[in-house]
């Protein structure tokens, strides 16, 4: 059985809902990131944060700030990837779970990010992730969805209560749920 859960959709698919479900059950430790839109400017600009996997606080400080996109333009604080992202991965310990919500396009330009990130597919940490389902960043979104070591769920609106059952079996036959 694979170690690793990665649930792929469309933006609003309920992949980040799902994970906050399935985190309420973990009986173990939980580590990595999370990331969430706390702001929305009239012109459509979502500002995009980066927190501690379950700890979203709604702090909105330039340390955590990822960056921030609309349907025309994107900025990205790639220095946030490089030290708060890579770090709350890398300090992830055998003893619990490894969340990372999201994985997408935006740190596709932090080498270091990305390196954390396939090395935990790589190693023995359960991981649950969420990851975009697009082609922007594809090579190395391609390399997250395709890795051997992981079961890639694709989540849409309609089966979402038939994902949420699969990633509960595999969660709870690696002892992370009851």
């Amino acid at each position: 059985m694979k170690k690793h859960i990665l649930i792929c959709g469309h933006r609003n698919a309920g992949k980040t809902t799902l994970i906050n479900s399935l985190m309420e059950k973990i009986k173990v430790p939980v580590y990595g990131f999370q990331t969430s839109t706390v702001q929305t400017d009239p012109d459509g600009t979502h500002h995009i944060y980066m927190y501690p996997a379950g700890k979203v606080d709604g702090r909105m400080e330039e340390s955590n700030h990822i960056g921030d996109c609309n349907t025309v333009e994107r900025t990205v604080n790639l220095s946030v990837f490089d030290e708060l992202g890579a770090k709350l991965i890398d300090d992830a310990k055998p003893d619990g779970v490894l969340v990372m919500d999201e994985i997408g396009f935006m740190e596709i330009g932090s080498e270091r990010f990305c390196d954390a990130v396939l090395g935990a597919l790589d190693g023995d940490i359960p991981v649950l992730a969420t990851v975009k389902d697009t082609d922007f960043g594809a090579e190395f979104l391609d390399r997250v969805r395709q890795h051997p070591g992981a079961e890639l769920i694709m989540l849409t609106p309609e089966n979402r209560e038939e994902v949420k059952q699969r990633a509960e079996e595999i969660l709870s036959a690696l002892e992370i749920i009851s």
